[in-house]
């Protein structure tokens, strides 16, 4: 079953679209893909998410085949814009939906010897994600593993020469994008010598700019080089690039977001450049359903949004890298706990 948008709708202009659809498409909620009715809450937020907030696009986590096939074609055809429906396929659509095919790490792949391999399985993996309506895959994994004690990267890795890992990058892209679905090469700069699980705290990689151009940036330069359609940005502070101290999580349920650059050129790579191009700032707050007062928020998200009848509210501001909200904020009624207080670059998602 097939599920891809039309290519035939117009895309509006930048310059055409207000403010609040400007934020939406920044915005990459995640999704598990089960049957929903029409009539069904679960339904109705994700209709809710297109139609009136206008979102970029969504992101499946652990999903069933058909009832997300059928759900992507739901949400296209409520999207004013196509969406960027997106998955982490990077072992294959096994890694996401059940009873489909799970390829062998990327390591094991690389030790072949043979990129031929990469960019055949990356054209396999992007037939059958297509056939499911997803058109960005959020891989490569272009990180060198350069500790071979990395708790979050490890066999991901093509490995731990960056040349090697370059050749296999780049030959995975080729394939994924020869049948016109979208690769990410992730997660910039460079997640290989780090020793840290990012998705539980935040990795900080303290190695100089010449060790980042011999070693961390290689895969990255590569896969641009080849014409790369996105490349996602880490969980990671990196002091020699930008020395400000990461903002401290205020409890383990604040998240630190990634980002994403749709089509980085070239010099976008190097590190005395700007790479993130926007970011969003949450804000969370208790509204009482029915008199509108407004409680401020104490205690872990899931706790207090079943403090009923309140429930919680993410006010998101657009803002630029180095400048301020705007005034107006775009208002989500939806508890989303992996966001926190914290400045979150966009597609902030936290499970990559």
């Amino acid at each position: 079953m097939t599920a891809s948008c039309a290519t035939s709708v117009r895309l509006p202009r930048v310059e055409e679209m207000t403010l609040d659809e400007k934020i939406g498409q920044m915005i990459v909620p995640g999704a598990h893909g089960v049957f929903m009715n029409a009539t069904s809450p679960a339904w109705q937020r994700l209709e809710r998410r297109v139609r009136q907030e206008q979102v970029g696009g969504l992101i499946w986590f652990v999903s069933n085949v058909y009832e997300t096939a059928e759900l992507n074609r739901r949400l296209q055809a409520a999207a004013k814009i196509p969406l960027l429906i997106s998955a982490d396929l990077e072992a294959g659509v096994g890694m996401r939906f059940q009873d489909t095919t799970y390829w062998p790490t990327a390591m094991a792949v690389a030790a072949t010897g043979d990129p031929s391999l990469a960019e055949r399985e990356g054209r396999a993996v992007a037939i059958e994600a297509r056939a499911i309506g997803i058109n960005q895959i959020f891989a490569p994994v272009a990180d060198v593993n350069v500790d071979p004690d990395n708790p979050v990267i490890n066999a991901r890795s093509f490995g731990e020469d960056p040349q090697t890992v370059a050749r296999f990058v780049t030959a995975f892209i080729r394939g994924v994008q020869s049948e016109g679905v979208l690769a990410t090469a992730k997660h910039f700069p460079g997640h290989g010598d780090t020793h840290v699980d990012s998705h539980r705290s935040l990795p900080v990689l303290n190695v100089t700019r010449e060790r980042l151009e011999a070693i961390e940036l290689v895969p990255f330069r590569a896969a641009v080089a080849a014409g790369v359609d996105s490349v996602m940005v880490g969980h990671l502070s990196v002091p020699s690039l930008d020395p400000t101290p990461a903002p401290p999580r205020l409890d383990s349920h604040d998240g630190i977001g990634r980002g994403i650059v749709i089509r980085a050129a070239p010099e976008d790579i190097h590190p005395d450049q700007a790479f993130l191009r926007g970011a969003l700032v949450t804000r969370q707050r208790l509204i009482h359903r029915e008199t509108q007062e407004i409680r401020k928020l104490d205690g872990a998200p899931e706790l207090a949004a079943r403090q009923d009848p309140f429930e919680l509210v993410f006010d998101r501001f657009a803002v630029h890298s180095h400048g301020s909200a705007h005034p107006k904020p775009f208002r989500s009624q939806t508890v989303l706990p992996r966001f926190g207080r914290n400045v979150t670059n966009f597609y902030g998602d936290y499970s990559n």
